[in-house]
């Protein structure tokens, strides 16, 4: 029986589209309904939105724990209910006399918190249901703090309140949130008027396209493998009994230079991804969690 297409497509989304928007017109592209994407991005949002597809969409869990890059515009001066220029305006504020040191402390300052709290609107779940959805609704909610990295976070330009800016952040990090955090320590509110993702894990935007040119250019040559949608994961090697003892969910002996409890990755005899596992150091083995392959013979 042949085998369906599966991998990885990079889209460069426009602004206006949803994620899930994003989704349906690469399941027009490649007519099937398996697709999903790694990591949403708003509406207002451009740049880099990793699709999976076919057996590819059980990678998805993995593609979404990688840090990821931005870059952006705060308008200082106003704070929205989205945190982004399509809210409605909540608080205004005068940035007319912040210096650009001013400024540059208050990206450090926020760079440096270990925490922030995701904005109301926001596809975070509570109770079952969207916090976007109860904010549209008007129900009053309480969004808990989440623990954040922010490595990178620091002004690239400036035309007047209008403050450009760059970002590597762990994964969970809303960029709208640092960006209301910047202009509340500020004392005048600010809000972002673009952000655009550049990076996700080591997949970069010069890789990506959008979806009108795949649409009139083909998916050819722009479809990555499932092994190398995971190449940040290390590669464990086991022998011939060993790949087969691993799709039968058995636990085998393998070679890899990965840290104890970390996930690998194993390519079968065509170099193709054959499982996901963790690997156990102390015991030199590695125990499957995702199979991609089937027993042959």
């Amino acid at each position: 029986m042949k085998e369906k297409p599966a991998g990885l497509l990079l889209i460069d989304k426009s602004r206006g589209p949803t994620s899930h928007d994003v989704v349906g017109a690469v399941r027009r592209l490649l007519r099937t309904r398996e697709v999903g994407h790694t990591g949403t991005l708003d509406p207002m949002a451009t740049g880099l939105l990793p699709v999976c597809f076919g057996a590819a969409t059980r990678l998805v869990p993995y593609l979404t724990e990688t840090d990821k890059g931005y870059t952006g515009v705060l308008q200082l001066g106003a704070e929205t209910d989205t945190d982004d220029v399509e809210g409605r305006v909540l608080h205004e504020g005068d940035a007319s006399g912040l210096s650009d040191g001013d400024i540059a402390a208050a990206f450090e300052l926020v760079r440096l918190r270990k925490s922030q709290v995701p904005p109301q609107f926001s596809a975070i779940r509570i109770d079952g249901e969207r916090a976007h959805a109860m904010a549209r609704a008007g129900k009053e909610f309480v969004l808990p703090e989440r623990e954040v990295e922010v490595p990178v976070f620091h002004v690239t330009g400036r035309d007047g309140s209008a403050i450009s800016f760059a970002a590597e952040v762990s994964k969970g990090t809303y960029i709208r949130s640092l960006g209301r955090d910047v202009g509340r320590e500020l004392g005048c509110f600010g809000h972002l008027t673009a952000l655009r993702r550049t990076r996700v894990g080591r997949f970069v935007e010069t890789q990506s396209a959008t979806i009108a040119a795949l649409t009139e250019s083909g998916v050819e040559g722009a479809v990555l493998s499932m092994w190398e949608a995971v190449c940040l994961m290390p590669e464990a090697v086991v022998d011939a009994d060993g790949r087969r003892r691993l799709l039968l969910g058995q636990a085998v002996p393998a070679e890899c230079a990965a840290g104890d409890g970390e996930m690998v990755r194993i390519a079968n005899e065509s170099g193709d991804l054959l499982a996901l596992a963790t690997w156990r150091s102390e015991t030199g083995t590695i125990s499957p969690k995702r199979v991609f392959g089937v027993i042959r013979g």
